[in-house]
């Protein structure tokens, strides 16, 4: 009996010791954190150094840059924020954190946008990026939100956070909607198409909101999920303060 005590006290001491990390086990740990975060903010510095790369080349390209070539920017900035989506959904192979329910209505203003910027002139930007680089840009942003969307339906349906992603949107793209057929402008000279385009306008104000509902019922966000709410406002903030100086 005393053997078989001494024997099973050894034993719980010595698996005792080994499940305490040793300093040198901490340090290990410590540099692979390290190292990670320092990859993960190279990578971010990447993405910032391309989208000011791409908005350099395009001032340069152009010689009318103006005011309204704000309009063409912050659609870029739209598409920059679903970039860093994109790639922190890929990194993650998760949909964790992201409201569907927010890209829904950024698609609707992205279409309800195009419906009108693609044949007509009121609302597109005066100068030279307004005659194609200004839609394309739309499209591309169009494409993202929707592959995203389809992401959350398909291959990483699994992940998404459904429990928190509750905010009614029905309500506000109706809204948003009447409002626009009260008080529209008239560039267009086209009252369906004046009414589509200052609907996105208004859609676009509120689109952040289930996102935001989202992030405070799940306890907050990833980096570039942040970074992706951050552009989308900077974005909004720009389309609607620029709205009114439209010839």
């Amino acid at each position: 009996m005393a053997a078989t005590a001494t024997l099973y006290a050894g034993q719980s001491s010595h698996f005792g010791m080994t499940s305490v990390p040793t300093d040198q086990q901490r340090q290990k740990t410590m540099s692979a954190e390290a190292a990670r975060k320092h990859e993960e903010n190279m990578q971010y510095f990447m993405l910032y150094l391309g989208f000011f790369m791409a908005s350099a080349i395009v001032y340069q390209s152009y010689d009318d840059i103006g005011l309204s070539t704000f309009l063409t920017l912050s659609v870029a900035i739209q598409l920059f924020a679903l970039t860093c989506l994109i790639y922190q959904v890929q990194q993650q192979r998760s949909m964790e954190g992201v409201s569907m329910k927010s890209l829904i209505m950024q698609c609707f203003v992205y279409g309800l946008r195009l419906s009108s910027s693609t044949w007509l002139k009121g609302y597109i930007p005066t100068d030279a990026t307004g005659d194609g680089l200004y839609q394309l840009l739309d499209f591309c942003t169009l494409g993202l939100a929707a592959y995203l969307i389809f992401c959350f339906k398909g291959i990483y349906k699994h992940s998404y956070q459904e429990q928190y992603d509750t905010l009614e949107i029905k309500p506000m793209i109706m809204a948003c909607s009447a409002l626009a057929v009260l008080i529209h402008p008239d560039l267009n000279d086209r009252p369906l198409f004046d009414t589509l385009w200052t609907s996105s306008l208004y859609i676009d104000s509120v689109a952040l909101l289930p996102q935001l509902w989202m992030m405070t019922r799940s306890g907050g966000a990833r980096i570039l999920t942040a970074h992706y709410v951050a552009a989308m406002a900077v974005s909004a903030r720009s389309s609607i303060g620029l709205a009114p100086a439209m010839p």
